[in-house]
């Protein structure tokens, strides 16, 4: 806590530019990878019919969510990092409302 006895968070990792290329390059990575498969997965149930049944529409469902985030969300977290959170700092609701995003998926 800082002495208006608010928490503080401190990134031990925040100057390591090592870690945060590695994160960088993982999170690019991984987000590339959830919006080809949740785009192939969405379009391969609306294009062939027989998969087009009510159980993969929860199938449907959780690719959509997953979707949001792989193409949004995850592209806000690298900007916190890249920018080290004070693109956050002068956004306050932005970085509110993307946390109740991730919760509530």
């Amino acid at each position: 806590m800082n002495s208006s006895g608010q928490d503080v968070f401190y990134n031990p990792y925040s100057s390591d530019t090592i870690v945060n290329t590695l994160l960088l390059i993982v999170t690019v990575m991984l987000s590339f990878v959830g919006i080809i498969g949740n785009t192939l997965v969405i379009g391969s149930v609306m294009v062939y019919k027989p998969l087009r049944r009510l159980g993969n529409a929860f199938i449907v469902n959780l690719a959509v969510a997953d979707l949001f985030v792989s193409a949004f969300i995850n592209y806000f977290g690298l900007l916190g990092v890249l920018t080290h959170g004070e693109y956050f700092h002068k956004k306050p609701f932005l970085c509110e409302l993307i946390g109740i995003v991730c919760i509530t998926r």
